[in-house]
């Protein structure tokens, strides 16, 4: 099986709900009429609707004005209004899923960047998750991983990831699996206990097999570098993996279940059990 490769997003283009808006008040005689944020965060979410079309979506992050969500987003970031923020992240998160020079928004990536990292910290997980969300995109360029480093993003995922959340562990491990798609980002996760955190996170996955075939993913790009597989803390992994993998790790599951421990966790896990195998194999001392 081929590395994980970094270039899986958070979770792509994604569909903006009608939430709950209040009505914005009339303006006064004579009073200027101003954007109202009940018709910003209508055309936010017009925006974030129109990307998931893979053919319009390109064509919108393009424009001239895409550029303007970014502004819109420097005064969300400032002002933390959670459904204000919310609809602004979203249509970022949906205009950047789009790679191309021409995409305006990913053109303005790492100032971006820097208003998100903070917000990985808020109170509010729905926050939390869109921001991952971004990240998921952004972390596909080598340089905007750099960055994420640089601000010890990676710390920040490590702790996501043990929380009792599913979509915040979901979306910290894919912006991990691309953080340690390179030497930097294996070196700078095992420095904090990274290994150890994801295998405990593995070990705890199940029956949700698709994030535990994405922790498999994670623990592949970790074990690019062969160092990091005689680390003490990837030493249960093999045993682990060996459990999940067998039939009766599934005995019990729903059709649908069991189908996914087949297509998706099986097609990684296996690969990965093979090459912690094949390792130690590798470094058993000749009989005598």
């Amino acid at each position: 099986a081929a590395a994980a490769a970094a270039g899986v997003g958070g979770a792509g283009a994604r569909g903006a709900g009608e939430g709950d808006a209040a009505r914005p008040d009339s303006p006064g005689a004579g009073e200027p009429v101003r954007p109202s944020a009940d018709l910003l965060a209508k055309l936010l979410r017009v925006l974030a609707n129109l990307c998931i079309d893979p053919d319009i979506g390109p064509q919108v992050a393009a424009a001239p004005g895409a550029a303007q969500v970014v502004t819109v987003l420097e005064q969300q970031a400032q002002e933390a209004l959670v459904d204000p923020l919310l609809n602004t992240l979203g249509a970022v998160n949906n205009m950047s899923y789009y790679e191309g020079d021409e995409n305006r928004v990913l053109a303005r990536r790492f100032d971006i960047t820097e208003l998100l990292v903070p917000l990985l910290l808020n109170h509010n997980m729905d926050i939390v998750v869109e921001c991952a969300r971004v990240f998921g995109n952004f972390s596909q360029d080598p340089a905007v991983r750099q960055a994420l480093l640089r601000r010890r993003v990676h710390e920040l995922l490590l702790a996501l990831l043990q929380m009792d959340h599913g979509e915040v562990v979901w979306t910290a491990c894919g912006v991990l699996m691309n953080l340690v798609a390179d030497p930097p980002g294996r070196t700078a996760l095992a420095a904090e206990g990274g290994v150890g955190v994801l295998v405990d996170v593995l070990g705890k996955a199940p029956p949700d097999w698709q994030l535990a075939a994405m922790l498999c993913k994670t623990l592949w790009n970790v074990c690019d570098d062969a160092a990091h597989m005689d680390d003490p803390a990837c030493e249960p992994l093999e045993a682990l993996l060996a459990d999940l993998l067998d039939d009766s790790a599934v005995a019990d599951l729903d059709p649908q279940a069991a189908e996914e421990w087949q297509t998706e966790f099986c097609v990684v896990g296996l690969p990965l059990l093979r090459r912690l195998r094949r390792h130690r194999s590798e470094l058993e001392p000749l009989s005598q």
